[in-house]
């Protein structure tokens, strides 16, 4: 089974500092039914324009996938320095015990960042960082494995029961990714347009997938990300 998420029917925040698209509840935007999907607490779109950004602030027992879609960021952790991060640049952050960090933009293009957030497998674990590149030019129309705990090709070794993958997709090319019985997932078209299966999806649209075999056309240059879980028995 399907269900399409329009992107525009989602939340939003709109400040001096950056835009917003919330695909779960955050903030101030509460939808009943869209608290999580699984251990995906959140999936944030964000646009932080120029000199703008995060502040220093902290997080506890939740850990960030952070993947920046476009522009530069820079992002500093409390004891552990500052790194620039580019386009296809990306890190992932276990908060554990408690994590300080800040996200700004000191470029001259806003920067637009997708955020994941997950609930840890297990708590109270150290915190800690690692960053980690997609290149996207040697991995063009093939699932690259971003995060898993089991995958040992995996880029970051994750603390949930999860599986993320993305994929550069050239137009016109295709791609299948099955979604096992007893599996779901959350897919995000981050750039382009593309029909799976039936189902067509414009930039920024997600899509929910249970226990089916997917077939991902592009019809524009596309860029996706999917998130594969054990499915949940409500």
């Amino acid at each position: 089974m399907l269900k399409k998420i329009d992107h525009t029917l989602l939340g939003t925040a709109y400040h001096t500092r950056l835009q917003s698209i919330f695909h779960f509840s955050m903030a101030d935007y509460y939808k009943p039914g869209r608290t999580h999907f699984g251990c995906l607490k959140v999936i944030n779109d964000d646009l932080i324009h120029v000199g703008s950004g995060h502040d220093l602030h902290k997080h506890k027992e939740v850990d960030i996938l952070c993947y920046v879609v476009d522009g530069t960021l820079t992002h500093a952790v409390k004891g552990d320095g500052v790194k620039t991060l580019v386009e296809g640049d990306m890190y992932y952050m276990m908060a554990g015990q408690g994590i300080e960090h800040a996200e700004v933009n000191w470029g001259e293009t806003s920067v637009r960042l997708l955020q994941l957030w997950f609930s840890p497998a297990k708590k109270n674990k150290e915190p800690g960082v690692a960053y980690a590149t997609f290149n996207n030019v040697h991995d063009r129309n093939k699932w690259v494995c971003l995060g898993s705990r089991v995958t040992t090709s995996a880029i970051f070794e994750m603390n949930q029961a999860v599986e993320v993958f993305i994929c550069e997709l050239e137009v016109k090319q295709d791609i299948e990714f099955n979604v096992k019985k007893d599996e779901q997932a959350y897919l995000v078209q981050i750039k382009g347009q593309a029909r799976i299966n039936d189902v067509e999806l414009a930039e920024k649209d997600g899509l929910e997938i249970y226990e089916e075999k997917i077939r991902l056309i592009a019809l524009r240059p596309s860029l996706f990300i999917i998130v594969v879980m054990d499915k949940e028995h409500i």
